[in-house]
């Protein structure tokens, strides 16, 4: 699989699903971000290295989003999926 249509993949511990990268221009096209999704390592070792990262599917490369050694390993990372309801 290397094309997912225009839209990324988010996949990790707390939920998964897709956005059009056409309404969200940050994102790289045919992408799959994802974080940690094992429990037992997230919740065992709190302060351990945490993977967010997004995988290209046109190039079967990673990139990496935090950077190693960070200090933004608690909470676990999660995606927040944005609203396309508009606010009044």
């Amino acid at each position: 699989l290397k094309d997912i249509e225009g839209h990324a993949l988010f996949i990790g511990f707390n939920s998964s699903f897709f956005l059009r990268v056409e309404d969200f221009p940050m994102l790289t096209t045919n992408s799959v971000y994802c974080t940690d999704d094992t429990v037992h390592y997230i919740y065992h070792s709190r302060f351990g290295f945490r993977e967010v990262s997004a995988f290209h599917l046109e190039n079967c490369s990673f990139t990496d989003l935090v950077p190693i050694g960070s200090r933004l390993n608690w909470p676990p990372p999660a995606w927040f999926r944005p609203s396309y309801s508009k606010g009044k």
